[in-house]
């Protein structure tokens, strides 16, 4: 992907996210992964990602039901260490 998709990548996770809940389908939490069949990026850009998006879904928790992805998110955090970026 494009240096600068990471509003792309954001689309295409809440947009799976979206299609999944409308229809009243689990999520597949290994498509909420770096290398799954919807993109594919290094571990640690797929980190910030999420880490960012936790932060948005986390001021607007009517958004998203966040056990749709509370795992992953674990898993992000404990990737990210203390939570900062370099």
């Amino acid at each position: 992907m494009a240096k600068d998709d990471y509003h792309v990548i954001v689309y295409q996770i809440l947009s799976y996210l979206y299609q999944r809940l409308k229809k009243g389908e689990p999520v597949d939490v290994s498509m909420l992964a770096p290398d799954s069949p919807l993109f594919k990026v290094n571990k640690r850009y797929w980190a910030y990602i999420i880490y960012n998006l936790s932060r948005y879904l986390n001021d607007s928790p009517e958004m998203v039901h966040r056990s749709t992805v509370k795992s992953h998110l674990f898993m992000t955090k404990h990737d990210l260490g203390n939570g900062e970026l370099e």
